[in-house]
């Protein structure tokens, strides 16, 4: 008799945008099923869906004068 184990694999997926300004540094949380993959085959999620969902504006974003925007997949916290 043969006992077969079944191993899960997969890992739970979670992405965040790392938005860093002049004066500030956001995280905001992305919903998993916001997160597409995109015709290159990269992962992407459109940021002012992001924003919107975070109570947050493209006007916002402006205030924040910009130095870098990061999409990451977050590995063991």
């Amino acid at each position: 008799m043969t006992t077969i184990e079944q191993v899960k694999l997969s890992q739970e997926k979670e992405f965040k945008y790392i938005i860093e300004g002049k004066t500030v540094l956001i995280t905001l949380s992305v919903d998993n099923n916001d997160a597409i993959c995109n015709a290159d085959g990269n992962i992407d999620c459109p940021l002012e869906t992001v924003l919107r969902k975070n109570n947050f504006t493209l006007q916002e974003l402006r205030k924040w004068e910009l130095i870098d925007i990061r999409f990451v997949k977050i590995i063991d916290d």
